[in-house]
């Protein structure tokens, strides 16, 4: 005969009882993508990996959330990825100098200095003033 389930209590964590307490609050894009850059900020690497990927996961070409990624993944030693990451960045917004700063910076490490070269070269054309994209095209010279 099945036991009396009715009267039985399981108890709860905090967790569970905050889950089931209220619903879960939905974010816009931008909001998520400024709690990456909090846990990034406070070197929480993976928590901000999971949102971006997230983000990625409901809108696949978001460039800012391919660049956290790009930055994570050279800052964790993953270079081979951070330079497609950064790439991606670059093709859903070719127009965006840090983008194509980052792309620069990450290309030059990995000696794909024409790369290099040519997205701080057009970083400097979109912004004329861009004091990193200079320093780092001089190390590319």
């Amino acid at each position: 005969m099945p036991e009396n389930t009715e009267n039985t209590n399981i108890e709860m964590t905090a967790e569970e009882k905050a889950a089931t307490a209220a619903p879960k609050k939905q974010v816009s894009v931008s909001e998520a993508l400024a709690k990456a850059m909090a846990c990034y900020r406070s070197r929480d690497l993976a928590g901000a990996e999971t949102i971006c990927r997230r983000v990625l996961a409901l809108e696949p070409k978001h460039a800012e959330a391919h660049h956290i990624l790009a930055i994570i993944a050279h800052k964790v030693g993953r270079g081979a990825d951070a330079n497609a990451l950064a790439r991606l960045a670059v093709a859903n917004d070719a127009n965006n100098p840090i983008y194509l700063n980052t792309l620069g910076y990450l290309s030059r490490l990995n000696r794909r200095y024409e790369d290099s070269a040519a997205a701080l070269l057009r970083a400097i054309e979109l912004r004329p003033n861009y004091a990193d994209a200079y320093n780092n095209l001089g190390i590319v010279y």
